[in-house]
């Protein structure tokens, strides 16, 4: 929009919304009738219905991260009035490229799916789905151990993409090549696919060694996102394929699942999550 397109504009366009605050976040970015066009704006304005409920918010997706760079860095000048940048963390803290202002918010984790396909939200979901009367305590028990499973062989995909982006490169395993780690063969939970994993940081073109220069814990918020919502998907659904479940699962419909699962679960839970969010909030509100 045509307001947009200056900093005085932008600092008036909650007028325009009838709102407190807009916020710019990422996901592809076009116009339709509903206002929602992707999984990141819904999952920005379920976590400000769950700890800012009496604040309006307008969210709008503009495209990529490098995309609202510049006006997030308007924001933190203060060039740009009334209005937040909402941004995934990616590895942003661990290489000191962070944007520090309040009304400058990024998620928890790696990005939004790390909240949303969490251990917990993964088997929540399993168990919303299960037609049966209650899932065998053995499949619970599989399911679990497979999840656990993933996340620490994908801390390694963390690891080694954290060291390279320390290093002034891009990344070892390209987003490109993440979906390759699921491993989907068989009439079994999806697994890591070690083999995969080895293959490419073998056929890397990344001068080795790379040298890890955090001292940070690598954690499941570390995680690409990405890989964790593919695995997450795939997980359900096959979970739900071995307990018996003959139907397919839209995946946009699964993800609006979770993020309601997670939505619900912040407003319930006073958890890590819901308390950073909440004070991220707070203080860009001010």
């Amino acid at each position: 929009m045509s307001f947009e397109r200056t900093s005085e504009g932008l600092s008036n366009s909650h007028l325009f919304y009838s709102v407190d605050f807009v916020v710019y976040v990422e996901g592809k970015y076009e116009e339709n009738d509903s206002g929602l066009v992707s999984h990141d704006q819904y999952f920005w304005r379920s976590v400000a219905e769950a700890v800012m409920p009496d604040i309006t918010f307008k969210f709008i997706s503009r495209g990529s991260k490098t995309a609202l760079l510049p006006i997030a860095a308007d924001v933190a000048s203060e060039r740009v009035l009334n209005t937040l940048v909402a941004l995934d963390r990616d590895y942003d803290f661990e290489c000191n490229e962070f944007i520090d202002h309040p009304k400058v918010i990024y998620t928890y984790g790696y990005s939004w799916e790390n909240d949303v396909w969490c251990s917990d939200a993964i088997m929540h979901l399993v168990g919303e789905l299960y037609l049966g009367d209650s899932m065998p305590p053995e499949s619970v028990g599989d399911m679990l151990k497979c999840i656990s499973d993933f996340c620490r062989n994908a801390r390694r995909v963390a690891r080694i993409n954290l060291a390279a982006k320390q290093n002034g490169l891009e990344h070892v395993v390209q987003s490109s090549q993440m979906r390759g780690l699921v491993d989907l063969s068989g009439n079994r939970l999806p697994r890591f696919n070690l083999g995969c994993f080895r293959s490419v940081v073998l056929n890397s073109n990344v001068e080795r060694p790379i040298k890890v220069l955090s001292n940070s814990d690598i954690t499941d918020e570390h995680i690409q996102g990405h890989l964790l919502a593919f695995f997450g998907y795939h997980f359900v659904c096959r979970s739900l394929s071995l307990l018996g479940y003959k139907g397919g699962i839209c995946v946009d419909y699964l993800s609006t699942l979770a993020i309601n699962f997670m939505k619900d679960y912040l407003r319930r839970v006073q958890s890590v999550r819901m308390v950073y969010y909440r004070d991220s909030f707070a203080a860009a509100v001010v």
